[in-house]
């Protein structure tokens, strides 16, 4: 009985073939994930772009928005003070004067108190 053996040549060229074609079809698939990797990277570069001159945009609206709200209302305030009576403007500085301190007084206090709670609670 004869059994067909192939002869080791066509064995081996038949190996060499697979492994050349194996090697051929990663290097396409490595050239195809860099060509992922270079669209996705300019894509983020493009995005990373385009929020930074949003970004620079919107603070740009913001600075100059706020720049002439607060030139609008130094000028009504001029304007108020013109046609408000000397003594009503005193009257409603001093008020001004007045909270202010209140309001500094009531800080310290609760920063007194807020100390003593906290005093309170360490000894616990």
């Amino acid at each position: 009985m004869y059994l067909y053996q192939p002869s080791w040549n066509g064995l081996l060229a038949e190996l060499q073939t697979s492994v050349c074609a194996a090697k051929e079809e990663g290097l396409r698939q490595q050239q195809e994930k860099e060509r992922q990797l270079k669209e996705a990277t300019a894509r983020w570069d493009d995005e990373r772009r385009q929020m930074s001159r949003h970004t620079d945009t919107k603070s740009k609206v913001k600075f100059y928005g706020h720049s002439a709200k607060d030139t609008t209302t130094v000028e009504c305030a001029m304007k108020m003070k013109g046609l408000m009576p000397a003594e009503l403007r005193q009257e409603l500085e001093d008020t001004i004067s007045s909270l202010k301190s209140q309001v500094n007084f009531l800080q310290k206090r609760a920063s007194v108190l807020q100390e003593d709670l906290d005093a309170c609670h360490s000894r616990r």
